[in-house]
């Protein structure tokens, strides 16, 4: 069994990659990859990140999404700590406790441990998720890189047990993709969920592959209070790996885009769901002024009833 490198993990979170301002991402990642062999990469008008890992020429490819921004602004230098099970920010100035991004900080990391240890791997990097997945659609028409892959799969979820199989208004996995990893949803304590929006459900558009969000461990991601569980990221790393060792065809998929949506305003909200919009949390009160939305239930913009749900 694989364990999270937390020297690797640390590093990614202490790297400010708000959305459209992406580069310092990007940058670290290149150079890790730098380092291993076997590896091409790619890159469109924006800004999205196409690996590959090819050391054994297969046929298709299992491919892993994550997104490159965040959402959060700081005041100061952050830095991560790990106590026990559990990692959180702080400023180094303060010592106060600041978010690090770990949506998608913690997709991102698996990504990078996954093409350290398998021999061949695709992923698919994207930009500005938390303003719309704008990247992701561009990143969907990039049809040639997905052409050969056999299932998309993103770490992009709060929680330590969701496996998400409709988000975007859409179904985005086939029964057949279910049926297969069923065990492992047992062992790795997994149960199909509902989610809101992120990137696998963005390709959809384009991409008629199996596809699913996974919950990695983060918890009150978009605030200062953001903090990740080490013990439920190394469940879905070690998950997501067992999914791509044992899963070897392509699982096709062709999703009904009827009820789609485009930005997260446009969810439709189920019953008894929250439909606060959550606001960032900082100390700067001017900031939460300049906040073009407040939440639609509370009319604040201090909305601390949700966590879940963003919108710009």
């Amino acid at each position: 069994m694989e364990q999270v490198n937390t020297t690797l993990l640390k590093a990614l979170c202490e790297i400010v990659h708000p959305s459209r301002q992406e580069q310092s991402m990007i940058t670290y990642i290149l150079n890790f990859c730098y380092t291993i062999e076997g590896i091409q990469f790619e890159m469109d008008d924006e800004n999205n990140l196409f690996i590959t890992k090819n050391t054994t020429n297969p046929a298709v490819y299992p491919c892993l999404v994550a997104h490159l921004d965040e959402i959060l602004h700081y005041t100061g230098v952050k830095c991560a700590k790990i106590k026990g099970n559990k990692i959180y920010g702080y400023y180094k100035k303060t010592g106060k406790q600041c978010g690090l991004g770990l949506d998608d900080c913690f997709g991102i990391y698996i990504c990078l441990h996954c093409l350290y240890c398998l021999p061949d791997l695709k992923v698919c990097f994207t930009t500005q998720e938390e303003m719309g997945c704008i990247g992701a659609e561009i990143a969907g028409l990039n049809i040639d890189f997905f052409d050969n892959c056999r299932f998309l799969l993103q770490a992009d979820r709060m929680g330590g047990q969701d496996l998400i199989t409709h988000t975007n208004g859409i179904d985005i996995t086939s029964d057949e993709f279910l049926e297969d990893i069923d065990s492992l949803l047992e062992k790795y304590k997994y149960k199909e969920a509902w989610g809101t929006m992120t990137d696998v459900g963005t390709l959809k558009e384009n991409i008629n592959l199996s596809a699913v969000n996974i919950s990695c461990g983060y918890y009150c991601a978009h605030t200062h209070k953001e903090y990740g569980n080490l013990t439920e990221l190394n469940n879905c790393l070690n998950f997501i790996l067992e999914i791509i060792r044992l899963n070897d065809k392509v699982y096709e998929h062709t999703a009904d885009l009827s009820g789609s949506y485009a930005r997260y305003s446009d969810f439709d909200w189920p019953p008894g769901e929250s439909k606060h919009v959550y606001a960032y949390q900082d100390s700067d009160e001017a900031f939460y002024e300049n906040l073009a939305d407040k939440c639609s239930n509370c009319k604040t913009y201090r909305c601390d009833e949700c966590g879940y749900y963003w919108r710009d």
